[in-house]
């Protein structure tokens, strides 16, 4: 316990939210009997964030590394959740080149979840590592840029995903399903993320549609719609015309 303490900021011995391989109870941090101090602020409201905060059983161990290499991240930079205790498997069954790939000499299970950790140790998830978009050697993450046309009144469902880039490699490309007789377009929406986000994070290629593909349990099948895409383009997505009036707001 000593040496986890002593440990870089982007470790916690206490704080783990369940990856896609392991299912554990966590609890939200204004209910973590550990926090006395962080409660409801009033009745029916939460703490600023303190939703979104996860505490996990005691015993857990969790940390973030920078995606691709064991090196800590800074306390609130996202990379991929890994953790090690009593909750991970032993291993793939009857697959050790899998089970190598997943957890480490040392017991630390990749969970293949990007998340990011505050000062006090608490994880938030921030998305999934493969949806990580690499653009011109860039890390973007689409839940970002999804809350942000999540605030856009006239946005009903958002999926954001990479595409294929001649130039950049992958580029960003947003679906987006409208508000019934919403009267905005791909030029308003495009200002609305570029007022928030930075130039290279604001999607040059967009679709509206009707309806998501879903899976049996209700998931949006992400790779249909960029399958979708590379097919109208055979490979290579190029964003649409950029009209005059945002030309000089686009990268």
């Amino acid at each position: 316990m000593r040496r986890a303490h002593e440990a870089p900021p982007s470790f916690s011995s206490w704080n783990y939210v369940a990856p896609n391989r392991q299912v554990v109870s966590t609890l939200p941090r204004w209910l973590d009997p550990r926090r006395p101090g962080l409660r409801r602020a009033s009745a029916g409201a939460l703490e600023p964030r303190y939703d979104r905060d996860v505490s996990p059983l005691p015993g857990a161990a969790v940390k973030i590394v920078q995606p691709g290499t064991e090196d800590f991240a800074a306390h609130g930079e996202t990379g991929e959740l890994c953790t090690r205790g009593y909750h991970v498997m032993a291993g793939h069954f009857d697959d050790p080149g899998q089970t190598a790939a997943a957890i480490d000499e040392d017991g630390w299970l990749r969970t293949g979840d990007l998340a990011s950790m505050d000062e006090q140790g608490y994880c938030r998830i921030d998305g999934r590592l493969k949806d990580l978009i690499i653009r011109g050697g860039e890390n973007i993450y689409p839940r970002e840029i999804e809350q942000v046309l999540f605030g856009h009144p006239d946005v009903a469902e958002a999926v954001v995903l990479g595409v294929p880039d001649p130039r950049w490699g992958e580029q960003v490309a947003a679906f987006v399903k409208l508000v019934p007789g919403a009267p905005v377009d791909e030029d308003a929406l495009f200002g609305h993320v570029r007022r928030h986000l930075a130039p290279h994070k604001a999607p040059p290629v967009w679709r509206f549609v009707d309806t998501f593909p879903l899976t049996a349990s209700g998931k949006i099948r992400k790779f249909v719609l960029r399958n979708r895409l590379v097919a109208e383009s055979r490979g290579a997505i190029v964003g649409t015309p950029v009209p005059k009036a945002v030309a000089a707001t686009r990268c």
